[in-house]
């Protein structure tokens, strides 16, 4: 049968429960092959739901940076339709004329700004980040069960 170690990773609020559930004798013996049963049963619903949890984030992952390569696009079309890109161009190529007449750059800059693509952009960048952030913190492998025992 599967020992039970210390470095089993079950929640320590559930041991603590499980300890005192199995303590509490109310005149008849726990059988200690039911403890391990039990123990087993937790360790394998753990490593079943750190399993489906990664393989959900890692589908999130996926999904967010297939939308990010679709808004990097779309903020680039926009952007060039906008004119964006023709006013900012300006800055590089006459910086006399662009100081001369900064006010009037700056607000054609601002308006023709596309909100809606750099929007787009910034909601996949954030989902990229958020999804591969709780991808890394799902634990792989919750479980010390040895193979031969996992059945």
């Amino acid at each position: 049968m599967h020992q039970i170690t210390n470095t089993t990773r079950i929640n320590p609020r559930i041991m603590k429960n499980l300890t005192t559930l199995f303590n509490q004798n109310h005149g008849s013996k726990t059988p200690e092959s039911l403890r391990e049963r039990v123990l087993l049963a937790i360790e394998h619903a753990q490593a079943r739901q750190a399993r489906n949890w990664r393989i959900a984030w890692g589908t999130a992952a996926g999904l967010s940076f297939s939308t990010f390569a679709f808004s990097i696009w779309y903020a680039a079309k926009v952007a060039s339709v906008s004119g964006f890109t023709s006013y900012l161009s300006i800055i590089f190529s006459d910086s006399a004329s662009a100081l001369g007449l900064w006010k009037e750059l700056g607000l054609s800059l601002i308006e023709s700004l596309p909100v809606v693509g750099l929007g787009i952009l910034l909601a996949s960048t954030l989902s990229i980040l958020w999804s591969l952030r709780k991808f890394a913190r799902t634990p792989a492998h919750v479980t010390t069960i040895p193979l031969a025992h996992a059945a």
